[in-house]
């Protein structure tokens, strides 16, 4: 059983040491690798993360050993994947609406929304624009 969900925003902090939340996303992902907390994320969290750990690396082998770093969490349990189907598309892009938020941190919220966890994450906008309709928690308070 999850204890919160995780944005993608945390898991690339944790991964690029130049990141401003570098030590912050670390802490969080430690308590997880400690299977102090059991994170839950959509589908697409993998996804972005890798995309997004090439792009602000310029390496395909750290982008590459992101998916299979994820991969094994996942395996053993560490992190929950909660797929995409259409009910939480159209409760997401209800989400979207609501609170005008991109499409991507939607369907994230959507999780935390289903489940109901506090979300994790670094967003400043995301949190901002959900405060008062999505718990939220910081990395302190895992």
């Amino acid at each position: 059983m999850s204890d919160f969900v995780i944005d993608s925003s945390v898991l690339v902090a944790s991964l690029i040491p130049s990141d401003k939340f570098f030590e912050n996303g670390t802490s969080a992902i430690d308590k997880i690798l400690t299977r102090q907390r059991i994170a839950c994320t959509s589908v697409i969290v993998p996804i972005e993360v890798c995309g997004a750990v090439l792009r602000r690396t310029n390496d395909m082998q750290s982008a590459r050993a992101t998916r299979i770093q994820m991969q094994k969490w996942v395996q053993l349990g560490l992190l929950e994947i909660v797929e995409l189907n259409r009910k939480r598309m159209q409760e997401a892009q209800e989400l979207a609406i609501k609170h005008s938020i991109k499409g991507m941190d939607a369907i994230i919220a959507q999780v935390a929304n289903e489940k109901p966890l506090p979300l994790l994450t670094f967003d400043k906008e995301l949190l901002t624009k959900i405060s008062g309709s999505i718990e939220t928690i910081t990395e302190s308070e895992l």
